[in-house]
């Protein structure tokens, strides 16, 4: 996260309404002859820059090999794009210039070699209006019980704006302020394993016992988002549960049938297999809320990253709900 914004921060340092210099000192060989066409394309293809949007055009008496005319979409601004040629072409000691001739309109884009030979030009223009049709994912973390309690706590200070489930216990209680202090929402899971009694609902109780369990976690657990239930378990298909969610009427109660759960994985390619199939292969007319386990979440940046890039937008699970 922090490479990408200090890369963006970067990036618009790079683009006044004079132009700019890029510059690149590596001068390592084989600038003249790498295809700076190719590259050009593979970044705007990255961004999810459709092909039609990338025209080859023609210049009379110009030394220049590649010209091409570019229209970008509203929601992607140029210095991103400039960011990501810089990465691909520092190697090969090419400098990259960018001259805005409209403000917030019109980009000349130059790639030179370190002979100062123009290798390409592209006029870039902006369609304002028109936008990248990427989806939108939530993100809730699952399996945090089966971790220590100072595991737990460590886990929520580092999540930021990221839901998780939990079940209703002593322990968890411990860690409700470290998931307040990062504007975490989360959902209790009701169940048959509820470890504590004053929580418990147990089968021989009554609806007067079971409106005990269900006050107690409310007044400690005041600001859960909701509860969620597992409709293939037992406790979901008990009569104790029918009382149970009479009593949580208006409450918002999420099964695993609102999420994309991919469990827990120890090989870390059969999980980045799981996720890559969830987030990009797969059309998605609604908010996918991907659930998975807190040993995988570090293995989502890269793909979240690509996502975004494509123009995919990550929003707050309570937001993909509501």
């Amino acid at each position: 996260m922090c490479v990408a914004v200090i890369a963006l921060l970067t990036a618009n340092l790079l683009i006044k309404s004079k132009g700019v210099h890029v510059l690149f000192s590596s001068g390592k060989k084989g600038a003249e002859s790498l295809n700076t066409d190719s590259v050009f394309a593979a970044v705007l293809k990255d961004f999810a820059i459709p092909d039609t949007s990338l025209k080859q055009t023609l210049k009379k008496k110009s030394v220049v090999k590649h010209h091409f005319s570019v229209t970008l979409t509203g929601d992607l601004p140029v210095p991103l794009i400039l960011a990501d040629l810089q990465t691909r072409l520092s190697p090969y000691g090419i400098e990259v210039i960018a001259h805005e001739a409209k403000i917030n309109g019109e980009t000349d884009i130059e790639l030179y070699s370190p002979a100062k030979k123009v290798l390409l030009h592209a006029d870039v223009t902006i369609n304002k209006i028109a936008l990248r049709s990427g989806s939108s994912i939530a993100i809730i973390i699952q399996g945090l019980d089966h971790a220590s309690l100072e595991d737990r706590k460590t886990f929520c200070k580092a999540l930021e704006e990221t839901a998780c489930i939990i079940t209703p216990s002593k322990d968890n209680k411990q860690i409700l302020s470290f998931l307040s202090q990062q504007d975490n929402a989360y959902l209790l899971e009701l169940s048959d394993d509820i470890p504590d009694q004053e929580y418990k609902f147990l089968d021989d109780f009554s609806k007067k016992r079971l409106a005990q369990s269900l006050g107690a976690i409310a007044s400690d657990f005041p600001h859960a988002f909701g509860y969620y239930v597992n409709t293939q378990s037992k406790f979901y298909h008990s009569t104790k549960y029918q009382i149970i969610k009479a009593e949580l009427s208006g409450k918002k109660i999420v099964t695993e049938k609102n999420l994309f759960i991919i469990p827990y994985q120890n090989e870390d390619a059969v999980f980045q297999n799981a996720v890559s199939h969830s987030i990009f292969n797969r059309a998605h007319s609604q908010t996918l809320i991907l659930a998975v386990d807190y040993r995988n979440y570090n293995l989502l940046s890269p793909f979240i990253a690509t996502f975004t890039k494509k123009g995919g937008k990550v929003i707050k699970f309570t937001a993909a709900l509501n």
